[in-house]
């Protein structure tokens, strides 16, 4: 039934869980679900030796990388388990934008190809 599914796509494909948990978080962030699941595992390691440029998709990506690193800031954003993604705060805000940004590089949302990165 549809009311008590909700579909999500990885990867392009499609996997289902049940709207209980969809609602409840669904999806936990980890090491083995960031490297088996997001598109961001594909080149989120790299983006340490990206310059830091705005108005390109990597370098804004390595901006954000950068923001979320900041030690002086991670108490802040680190959940209770302590679990760490590359070293960054798998709780920080800004998780949810360099998704966002991911999404708009991929789907042509910004204007250029998801091979290119201006």
């Amino acid at each position: 039934r549809l009311a008590t599914r909700a579909a999500v796509a990885v990867r392009g494909e499609l996997s289902l869980e049940t709207w209980a948990a969809w609602r409840a978080g669904g999806w936990s962030l980890t090491q083995e679900s960031f490297a088996s699941t997001t598109p961001l595992a594909a080149y989120w390691g790299t983006l340490c030796h990206q310059p830091l440029l705005a108005d390109d998709f990597f370098g804004r990506q390595a901006i954000y990388a950068k923001i979320m690193s900041e030690e002086r800031l991670a108490a802040l954003f680190t959940r209770s388990d302590g679990l760490l993604l590359h070293g960054v705060p798998t709780a920080h805000f800004f998780w949810g934008y360099a998704v966002q940004l991911d999404w708009q590089w991929r789907t042509g949302r910004l204007g250029c190809e998801a091979d290119g990165s201006n």
